[in-house]
């Protein structure tokens, strides 16, 4: 009892540390695209948010594999979970290495234009980086880029949002913010990775094309520094961390009782 009594209260000192430092927010899904088939986007969080590739290629990533999107019909979709309606705060981000800029071609999102369930959209407007929000579905205020990203090379992107404000950062450095207070709004669309449309939700194509890796989603906004101290790891060697607070908050909340197994 007394060895198992030290581990808990090692474990405690650990998972504070944690919370209190780089891991104050909770990944909800990463893919990585690192050992995928077609059938089966591993989400690496172990989560079970796993997604289905359409027409996409996998090839060498930033990190390990990728995936590269065709700017036609290419897409992976991820069925929707209460989970990935993410409320208060978010992250949402990518490594992308663009082929070429349509007007609008979404990286990742959860958002539907024709039954206005619009939640949050990661996405270039030509070579700028945007992330979209929506409070009530059918509004969409964003914040964009100052900086053009140009193609045929690698470039991380972030969009978060924090209830007070859209921020947009480029390899690591905020970029562009846009302040706002509406909200997150939650639907049962799925999510989306490398564009949609033109079908019955979405009017006009709005794929991507290009290559695209390690894409994250985090419940929280994460802060310039945590950006970039994570973006250059893997989604899998990043997941653990983000385990640590799900499981801090756990026992906070009485959800797991440690005491009682000693």
């Amino acid at each position: 009892m007394k060895s198992g009594l030290i581990l808990f209260i090692s474990l405690l000192l650990v998972i504070t540390v944690a919370n209190e430092g780089i891991c104050k927010n909770e990944l909800i899904a990463a893919w990585s695209f690192d050992n995928d088939t077609a059938a089966e986007v591993k989400d690496v969080t172990g989560n079970g948010h796993n997604g289905v590739a359409r027409d996409a290629k996998y090839v060498d990533g930033k990190i390990g594999k990728a995936l590269e999107f065709d700017g036609v019909k290419s897409s992976v979709e991820v069925a929707h979970d209460d989970a990935l309606n993410i409320e208060g705060a978010i992250t949402v981000e990518a490594w992308v290495k663009p082929s070429n800029f349509p007007s609008l071609s979404a990286v990742a999102q959860k958002w539907g234009d024709v039954s206005n369930r619009r939640q949050y959209l990661l996405c270039f407007v030509n070579d700028k980086v945007r992330f979209y929000i929506s409070g009530s579905g059918n509004t969409w205020p964003s914040a964009e880029s100052q900086t053009s990203v140009k193609t045929g090379d690698w470039t991380h992107i972030a969009g978060t949002y924090d209830g007070k404000a859209i921020k947009v950062y480029i390899n690591g450095k905020l970029d562009g913010e846009t302040a706002n207070a509406e909200g997150l709004f939650t639907s049962e669309i799925p999510v989306w990775i490398g564009g949609y449309g033109p079908d019955a939700e979405f009017g006009q194509n709005r794929h991507y094309s290009g290559v695209i890796d390690e894409v994250r989603f985090w419940s929280g906004a994460l802060s310039e520094d945590e950006i970039a101290n994570d973006m250059n790891q893997s989604a899998a060697a990043v997941a653990p961390a983000g385990k640590l607070t799900t499981l801090w908050g756990n026992i906070k909340e009485g959800r797991v009782d440690m005491l009682s197994r000693f």
